[in-house]
């Protein structure tokens, strides 16, 4: 998968200081940067398994990640990631709790590589 360097850089910084679990301000950086980048050429729900691992809820329309604002490993906020055709069409964050999220599937469900 092929990250701009932009983003790619972001994701380091992140994956140094935070992690699946534990995402904080530097998720919210990268999600941002991938937010500006979906406009042109597209980001696919691959880039975004790459930057973040698995989503804590999916489907086939988008995934939300669990994060914290300030302090990595609350998870008092989720972004969700819009997804058609496999690109991503929209991103936004709210606290956690706002919205009924019960019909996604959580990561357990996630399809594994050697399956």
């Amino acid at each position: 998968m092929h990250l701009s360097p932009r983003i790619s850089e972001l994701v380091r910084a992140y994956r140094e200081t935070e992690a699946d679990g534990r995402r904080g301000p530097r998720f919210k950086d990268v999600a941002l940067a991938l937010e500006q980048e979906m406009r042109a050429p597209g980001v696919s729900d691959a880039a975004l398994v790459e930057c973040f691992g698995p989503p804590d809820l999916w489907n086939e329309g988008g995934f939300v990640y669990f994060f914290d604002h300030e302090s990595p490993g609350r998870n008092r906020d989720e972004w969700f990631f819009h997804l058609a055709d496999g690109k991503l069409t929209a991103s936004g964050y709210n606290r956690r709790g706002i919205n009924d999220l019960s019909f996604l599937k959580t990561r357990q469900d996630w399809p594994r590589r050697d399956a």
